[in-house]
């Protein structure tokens, strides 16, 4: 250890923060974050440590510098510690897929006439953000069915503002035409919110929300409304994109249930999207140059997954307990607006859910393996 270094330990900070440990020449090392700085990161020099993480026993050769940021709370360091991770590409870190890889669904309902938009870097501005679709088609199918089941508008704001007359989707009955026909704001509301709740997966909300509305329309005679109302609630009943809707259980409960399947450095998890009981996604996040347990590792994925989009769930069920758990429900409860929990199951349904989980884990874990290989001989 050089003495600049030394010194640096001995100013640390007793306040919450992250800090970021560097090589010579500058590569990063690992950033993490820390309810005590001064503590925590002295810990990795004391002898006889008891963390069994691969990397901590070749720090003291591997080290060349460190940096400390000071935040306000921990929730405040985690935030920094995922967005410094996607930025600085840790060696020692949990490193997922760049969020380029990735399309996700933006709904902005501030504005007086929403749409929605395709995006692949979600940011925390105030917009609801659905995803993210690893399949680039499904984001798009969705994106596609959505506006057409509720007419929403599709065209950018420039478009929208600059136009004297209805565009052909209008024609074809697709859109209700905001920008020059006099649509009624409450009802345009309306669609933007079940459009919302479809995409969340809360389908058989929005199903008997549809049902209701058609019987009053006959009730009063209306029966024009009413069979567009039939109409609708029969293509919302065979909307399908991405994975294909099944019951895993009977709940009203959001549920994300988290599986991991590894060998060695090499992994791959699963995160099971339930909504009012139904399976409506399954997302995948391969992980590799692994070097760092699996409770950290959860714990790495579920702050980069839920740091700018994806919305928290009611409850996130995980295989083992996560380090720290405690800050990471109020970060999670903080990013959703109302209490997130985070457990691990020992019995019951959330068992079979976990058990679902890391069953589809490892059938996508051998299915890459079979890819990368299959890749490797091609260039062989």
């Amino acid at each position: 250890m050089n003495e600049r270094l030394r010194e640096k330990l001995e100013r640390l900070p007793r306040a919450p923060g992250v800090y970021v440990m560097r090589a010579a020449g500058g590569s990063t090392l690992y950033v993490g974050k820390a309810s005590d700085l001064r503590s925590r990161v002295r810990s990795y020099f004391t002898p006889g440590t008891t963390d069994a993480r691969f990397f901590v026993s070749r720090l003291a050769a591997d080290l060349d510098d460190l940096e400390t940021i000071v935040t306000a709370d921990e929730r405040e360091a985690l935030l920094l510690e995922n967005s410094l991770i996607k930025q600085l590409r840790p060696r020692y870190n949990v490193r997922l897929r760049d969020d380029k890889d990735y399309l996700s669904i933006r709904l902005d309902e501030r504005p007086a006439w929403p749409r929605l938009e395709l995006v692949r870097r979600p940011q925390p501005d105030g917009a609801r953000y659905f995803g993210p679709f690893p399949n680039a088609r499904a984001a798009r199918e969705a994106v596609r069915v959505v506006q057409r089941l509720f007419r929403l508008r599709p065209c950018r704001d420039s478009v929208f503002r600059g136009r004297s007359r209805p565009c052909l989707l209008h024609q074809l009955g697709r859109c209700d035409g905001p920008c020059v026909l006099p649509v009624d704001p409450a009802a345009y509301r309306t669609a933007v919110r079940r459009a919302g709740a479809l995409l969340e997966g809360h389908r058989d909300s929005v199903l008997a929300e549809l049902r209701d509305e058609m019987k009053s329309a006959a009730a009063a005679l209306d029966f024009e409304r009413a069979a567009r109302l039939r109409d609708q609630l029969a293509a919302v009943e065979r909307a399908a994109w991405g994975e294909p809707q099944r019951v895993v259980e009977v709940s009203d409960v959001d549920r994300d249930v988290v599986g991991l399947h590894r060998d060695g450095p090499v992994a791959l998890a699963v995160v099971l999207e339930i909504r009012a009981g139904r399976l409506v996604a399954v997302r995948d996040y391969p992980l590799a140059d692994l070097e760092i347990p699996d409770p950290e590792l959860l714990a790495g994925l579920l702050a980069q997954r839920y740091a700018a989009a994806s919305t928290p769930p009611d409850e996130i069920l995980l295989p083992f307990p996560a380090p720290a758990s405690d800050v990471l429900e109020a970060f999670l409860s903080a990013r959703r607006g109302r209490r997130v929990r985070v457990l691990v199951p020992r019995r019951g349904r959330g068992r079979r859910l976990l058990a679902l989980a890391r069953e589809n884990a490892e059938q996508r874990f051998l299915l890459d393996a079979r890819d990368r290989q299959s890749a490797a001989a091609q260039v062989e």
